[in-house]
């Protein structure tokens, strides 16, 4: 999964390069040689973003950080890996992960 991130990232490079910028990269091959690609790196939202892209996989991010949604009683959540283009009928393989400050658990 880290090398279908890594060709995700570097084949679409002006799509991740605002975030890999953001991480102090200056190019999203370096950032993918150091924060991707090694085994012993977690991965942060950029990388989740891009693996869900490319697989074609909805990835829903619930968030126990204590963090509220605006306005209402339930907790913040990002989901990666919508499309427009897929139809309501359509239906897609969703993967939910609870993140606690630091670490991702997969739900089931």
């Amino acid at each position: 999964m880290r090398v279908m991130t890594a060709a995700q990232m570097k084949s679409n490079p002006d799509e991740y390069l605002p975030f890999v910028m953001a991480e102090n990269y200056h190019d999203v091959p370096s950032f993918c040689s150091r924060e991707v690609e090694p085994v012993a790196k977690e991965c942060g939202m950029v990388q989740v973003a891009a693996l869900a892209k490319c697989m074609g996989v909805k990835v829903i991010i619930e968030y126990m950080d204590g963090r509220m949604a605006e306005g209402e009683e339930k907790l913040v959540n990002h989901v990666f890996g919508e499309e427009e283009n897929v139809s309501a009928k359509e239906e897609r393989m969703s993967i939910s992960l609870l993140y606690r400050p630091g670490h991702y658990d997969i739900l089931y």
